[in-house]
């Protein structure tokens, strides 16, 4: 009713209007449930909880039983002890009755039971979304994985994610069995299926432009760069050789449109023949790209082989470049800088690159920010790597993540000259790393990438201990002022990383002003100056994010503006480098910012 002042109400407003002002606001879905307006408008009334349920119930992720008690609760008023049924935290099939009712739900996520098939989505007729973490109890004996004689149409479903982590090959008899005519995004995470299997899936579906891969870890395999190529432009083919006419001689694990006569290309690096030969190696075991047709037709083939001519062209790449000390004899593995001058004409239309190189390169050290940004191959040869910019002609988007050693150094200048502090002037930022050489107290050591206050440098380099209690006080004084007490900041982790972004802030920018004159296009890089802790490929200490900005008539480069974010540092700690591309990297990053992980 409204109010007996003549004035009107929120609850008093016509639903139409109300729902528009919900709608304004948008989902949110960078925030939290509890944080989002449609949230706090559902627990004033019924009439607005009525209103603002179908808008909250668009994205529901369930990977623990007590999440499926609440949402059946809260969105469906159905007791919690109906929902008790979901066994060992993961989701069966008879558990989706649970759910239905939810018909404007636009995302779903859910711990999925190993042994079943995929769930049916015909209750939920505007799902686009569906995320499936294949998990098995511990409890349990897997037994014979369920397959499905029928193939089963998912019309409106545009994402498509599946994360196994038990090793479980789940997708082996299902990949068959998909269709998805409309499907746009595949992220396939710890796959054990074989690749030429998830190879023949893309290929079948041709209206996909985002795909997330990585193989399982314990895959011990080598992903070749020439398939991944002929995956993204559609001139691969995949799947088993048939061998005679009559005979019908073939793999009867896979099913019959996966067996194709004529050249079927390999999908994995035979690295051992290739590394004889003496060139840098492209080795990796996960991959993520975007792509865009080059034709209207290109989303039209239907063909079990690769079309003649590429049909897509790549826009986006993000690779994880291993190094070769687990292998059997070491060979040469391409550079970061290698791979800049090697490949623009192999994607010709990218505009985003996302590169992590792992381990250490010995044969030479680079630095992004050195003036001429220079390096040497392994056959002594001289390149320049703003030089190799000049022919990424679409590039926008340039993301770099390698290991640096200790030997790292801004300029020839060693620590004993005049001027120079230790740990301050090489081009590793002060963060605590792992080194079995260093014979330190570990339960006193912080975690891997935390900076480095001034006691515990004392502690962990008793070898150079005079450079330090000569260098650093006097460098930290000539940062902060003549008056910086550093008695009382010693327990400070972010003096030393403040003190080494001042001393080499200028000498970055003007590397990363020299890389962006040279790349026509460039408006970011993104440098990660700190490899991972080993075992801990999620945790990236140090991010160097710069912008470069351009005069609009002439995109002459005006200037460029960093920030280095670090562990435990004002602005919050920076992200993950992910080896992913499109939304599902936007996803990611929006998770690890709300601090929920798959």
């Amino acid at each position: 009713m409204p109010a007996s002042d003549g004035s009107e109400s929120l609850d008093t407003l016509p639903a139409e209007l109300l729902l528009d002002i919900i709608e304004y606001f948008g989902e949110q879905e960078h925030l939290p449930k509890r944080d989002r307006v449609a949230f706090v408008l559902s627990l004033v009334n019924r009439r607005l909880r009525a209103l603002t349920l179908p808008i909250l119930a668009r994205e529901i992720s369930v990977r623990r039983s007590e999440e499926l008690a609440d949402i059946a609760h809260y969105f469906l008023g159905r007791g919690k002890e109906r929902a008790a049924c979901v066994r060992e935290n993961v989701f069966r099939l008879q558990d989706m009755a649970l759910l239905e009712g939810l018909t404007h739900l636009k995302e779903l996520a859910l711990a999925w039971f190993i042994e079943e098939r995929l769930p049916d989505l015909a209750p939920f007729p505007e799902l686009e979304t569906l995320r499936l973490y294949i998990r098995c109890p511990a409890a349990h004996n897997l037994s014979v994985i369920y397959y499905s004689p029928e193939c089963t149409v998912y019309r409106n479903l545009t994402t498509l994610h599946i994360r196994d982590n038990d090793f479980a090959d789940w997708l082996r008899c299902r990949l068959d069995r998909f269709v998805f005519p409309a499907l746009r995004v595949l992220h396939l995470q710890n796959t054990a299926t074989p690749v030429s299997w998830i190879y023949a899936f893309i290929h079948r579906h041709p209206t996909l432009r985002y795909v997330n891969f990585s193989l399982h870890p314990d895959v011990h395999e080598l992903l070749s760069l020439d398939a991944l190529i002929k995956l993204i432009d559609g001139t691969g083919t995949w799947g088993q050789l048939v061998q005679g006419e009559d005979a019908g001689e073939r793999d009867h694990g896979l099913p019959d449109e996966l067996n194709v006569k004529g050249h079927v290309d390999k999908v994995f690096l035979d690295w051992r023949s290739e590394a004889r030969r003496g060139y840098p190696l492209i080795i990796f075991t996960a991959f993520a790209f975007s792509r865009v047709p080059l034709s209207p037709d290109a989303t039209k083939w239907d063909q079990p082989v690769g079309s003649p001519e590429p049909r897509y062209a790549a826009t986006e790449i993000a690779l994880p470049i291993l190094d070769s000390v687990s292998f059997d004899f070491l060979f040469h593995v391409i550079t970061i800088q290698q791979f800049l001058e090697s490949m623009p004409e192999r994607f010709p239309l990218l505009e985003t690159l996302r590169l992590h190189r792992t381990g250490e390169d010995l044969e030479f050290h680079f630095n992004i920010t050195m003036r001429e940004v220079k390096y040497s191959d392994p056959c002594g040869t001289q390149g320049d790597c703003a030089e190799a910019l000049k022919k990424w002609k679409a590039l926008r988007r340039l993301s770099l993540r390698w290991d640096l050693s200790h030997q790292d150094q801004w300029s020839p200048d060693k620590w004993e000259n005049p001027g120079r502090a230790v740990l301050l002037d090489i081009v590793e930022p002060p963060v605590h790393r792992y080194d079995d050489e260093m014979t330190v107290d570990w339960e006193r050591m912080p975690r891997f990438g935390v900076p480095h206050c001034y006691d515990e440098l004392l502690s962990k380099y008793p070898g150079i201990l005079d450079l330090i209690t000569d260098q650093i006080p006097p460098a930290l004084r000539e940062t902060f002022g003549d008056d910086f007490d550093l008695e009382a900041n010693a327990q400070d982790r972010r003096v030393l990383m403040n003190a080494w972004e001042s001393r080499h802030s200028q000498r970055v920018a003007a590397g990363m002003r020299h890389l962006a004159s040279s790349c026509p296009m460039l408006e970011q890089i993104e440098w990660y100056p700190v490899g991972s802790a080993p075992n801990y490929d999620w945790e990236q200490p140090v991010r160097w994010l710069w912008e470069v900005h351009r005069e609009k008539e002439s995109q002459e480069v005006r200037s460029v503006t960093g920030e280095l974010t670090f562990t435990g540092c004002m602005q919050g700690d920076p992200p993950p480098f992910y080896i992913l591309v499109g939304e599902e990297l936007k996803r990611a990053l929006s998770e690890w910012q709300r601090g929920v992980w798959g």
